[in-house]
């Protein structure tokens, strides 16, 4: 009987005479055979192995007398073998037994696992879990997948250890020792910055941008990410800048920044126009824009840039302003954002113009175009730039002296109008003075006899009446109430006067001839010294600071008890005397004007004396350096009032309103005479 030990008893039979064997398997690669030693003569067993079924027996080993088992070691594993023994002694060997055959178990190997850093292997087929358990023994050519687990804030590196663990697979064809190696986790800022005219948003994945409102996060180094961007209403995505690939991806190996570039698509601004039509017209006007695009009379809307300011101009025509603006609420002040598609309305409305006449004296004014009537309607509103004509007619009893504040002069008033305007036309009554000049070169005189302020062909004209040295007077000589011409020659203080008014020199039969009143150095004075009507004579002595009148009109100078010699104390040098009836009292007083300063002093208080500022009139500032006096009742009311004719213009500065300073718009201005020329004021 033959006994086979593998991994249990297999007993059998053998066909051995009387013996009977048994085989046994033991370990891996060997196999241990038994037998039952039926024998007593035996010098030993002989042992033969074939490798499979089909192989060619041959002998292994043999052992003694007496011995029951063998081993047969250093087998292949997993491997068929077949076996047969027989006892042998000097007389020869036994039969052979049965053939008994066993297969040796396949080789195991020991898989080990080490970590580097902070976390956990797994295996499968299970067996490891390194944390606790880091070492099994596989079956030879055990495919064994092993699988690597972080802990928070680690990450898995790699395998290292035996060159088969790279992948972390192994085949078990040999102990084997695997290191799986754990890095701890490195965190980065990922910044995202938008730019360019336009906007959009930003988010990525995994989450942690949403940019809008959170524009950076903090990932884990070696976190793949995807940025995405999306455009506003109004905007296109444009790229992307920075760390980012051009599809928005990024890996965190550092701190990243990534920008998104949106582009405006832009919006749309429109503007209208509004022309207000009155029955004065139609208002116009246009837009322009800064940046150009919007010229609106023709073209009227434009695309700009997403956040562009745009400056809309309203330019309205000369007849016309600007209004206000309407539409969106952004268009009040006409700085535009594009933020959105707007819409801007301009208003235009007729830019009317007021005209106001105002009348002193009696008279009427009218317009062409028609509007005015001045009469019953004195002020018009005009649209801008028009052309205006103001005529002025006189009422009986009254002259046209002539236009102030927007006009001056006594020919029709022209105005184009480019603002308010205000004009008053001055009427006299035939009783006011009128102006006039005497040219000394010539021996001429030029006398505004219809009070206009113009030389016209209805003005007096008279050439005979004069002689180079001598001094122009004027005054009333009859008491007739008109007044006439005449002439002082210093170097004989004689007198020549036009009795008859006919501007003409008719001897001393005629004409009046005083052969000496006054000095050489005087310089003549004429009023009306009493109340007896008509004008005298009279003479200024500047190195006296005294007048000497003719009071009782004999033409003579009598004395101071006869005449009047009335002095002012306040004379310097350079002053200029002057005569008129201040108060309208119908007597005339004395005064004296100062170039240098403009001033005047006017004896008021009757007396022809100067008493000082607070008695009398004192006025400051009316006239300048070189102008001459002229004394004059320019408004017809019967009081004198102060005035300056400029010898080298020829203009005339009138106090109209008698308040002493020069009021323009209301006072008078002429020009009336040339270079050289002398003043004269008289009723003519």
């Amino acid at each position: 009987m033959l006994y086979f030990r593998s991994r249990f008893w297999l007993i059998l039979a053998l066909a051995l005479a009387s013996d009977l064997f048994t085989i046994h398997t033991a370990s891996a690669a060997q196999l241990t055979l038994s037998w039952t030693d039926a024998s007593d003569n035996e010098d030993g067993f002989a042992i033969e192995r074939k490798t499979g079924t089909s192989g060619t027996f041959a002998r292994v080993a043999s052992v003694g007398s007496n011995i029951s088992t063998y081993t047969d070691a250093s087998l292949a594993s997993s491997t068929t073998y077949c076996y047969r023994v027989n006892a042998f002694n000097t007389a020869g060997n036994s039969a052979y037994t049965n053939e008994i055959c066993g297969t040796t178990l396949a080789a195991s190997f020991t898989l080990t696992l080490n970590r580097s850093g902070n976390g956990t292997v797994t295996s499968s087929p299970a067996g490891i879990n390194c944390g606790s358990d880091c070492t099994e023994v596989y079956t030879g050519g055990t495919v064994v997948s092993l699988s690597a687990a972080p802990v928070s804030g680690s990450t898995f590196a790699n395998w290292s250890g035996n060159a088969d663990c790279i992948d972390g697979t192994v085949t078990m064809n040999a102990n084997i020792t695997c290191t799986a190696v754990f890095n701890l986790i490195s965190t980065y800022t990922l910044s995202v910055n938008r730019a360019g005219t336009g906007t959009g948003t930003v988010t990525s994945n995994p989450t942690g941008i949403n940019c809008g409102s959170s524009c950076s996060t903090t990932l884990n180094s070696g976190t793949a990410v995807t940025l995405t961007a999306t455009a506003a209403s109004g905007s296109t995505f444009a790229g992307w800048l920075g760390n980012c690939t051009a599809t928005g991806s990024v890996t965190m190996t550092g701190n990243m920044s990534c920008t998104a570039t949106f582009n405006s698509s832009g919006y749309t601004l429109t503007s209208t126009v509004v022309n207000e039509v009155t029955s004065s017209g139609t208002a116009n006007g246009t837009i322009v824009s800064n940046p150009v695009g919007i010229s609106c009379g023709t073209d009227c809307s434009e695309t700009y840039p997403a956040g562009q300011i745009v400056t809309l101009t309203p330019k309205p025509a000369a007849n016309s302003k600007f209004k206000a603006w309407t539409g969106n609420a952004d268009c009040s002040d006409g700085l535009v954002t594009m933020d959105a598609s707007k819409t801007c309305t301009a208003t235009f409305t007729l830019n009317t113009l007021t005209l106001s006449v105002s009348k002193i004296g009696n008279g009427t004014v009218t317009s062409t175009p028609s509007a005015v009537n001045c009469g019953a309607v004195c002020s018009f509103n005009f649209v801008a730039g028009t052309a205006v004509t103001l005529k002025a007619a006189p009422d009986a009893g009254y002259a046209f002296a002539g236009w102030s504040g927007g006009c001056t002069g006594t020919a029709d008033c022209k105005l184009t109008l480019s603002s308010n305007t205000s004009v008053t036309a001055n009427f006299v009554n035939n009783l006011s003075d009128r102006i006039g000049v005497y040219r000394p070169s010539t021996g001429e005189w030029f006398l505004d006899r219809n009070g206009n302020g113009g030389w016209d062909a209805a003005d007096t004209y008279a050439e005979t009446f004069g002689e180079l040295s001598g001094i122009p007077v004027v005054g009333d000589w009859n008491g007739s109430g008109k007044t006439k011409a005449g002439l002082f020659v210093p170097e004989t203080s004689q007198w020549f006067l036009d009795l008859n008014g006919n501007g003409i020199w008719e001897d001393c039969g005629v004409d009046v001839c005083v052969k000496s009143f006054g000095q050489s150095t005087d310089l003549p004075a004429v009023g009306q010294w009493t109340t007896t009507p008509g004008d005298s004579i009279g003479v200024f002595r500047r190195a006296e600071k005294k007048w000497y009148l003719d009071t009782n009109r004999n033409k003579v100078l009598d004395g101071c008890r006869t005449d009047e010699c009335p002095s002012f104390s306040v004379y310097v040098n350079g002053d200029i005397h002057v005569t008129g009836d201040w108060t309208g009292s119908g007597t005339t007083q004395l005064g004296l004007f100062r170039p240098s300063t403009g001033e005047w002093f006017l004896s008021r208080n009757g007396n022809r004396s100067w008493n000082g500022c607070k008695k009398d009139t004192c006025i400051t500032n009316f006239g300048d350096t070189g102008d001459l006096p002229v004394i004059g009742d320019w408004d017809g009311t019967g009081t004198s009032k102060i005035g300056v004719f400029s010898p080298d213009t020829g203009e005339w500065f009138l106090d109209f309103n008698g308040n002493g300073k020069w009021d323009d718009g209301i006072d008078l201005h002429f020009s009336y005479g040339g270079r050289g020329d002398v003043p004269v004021v008289g009723k003519w």
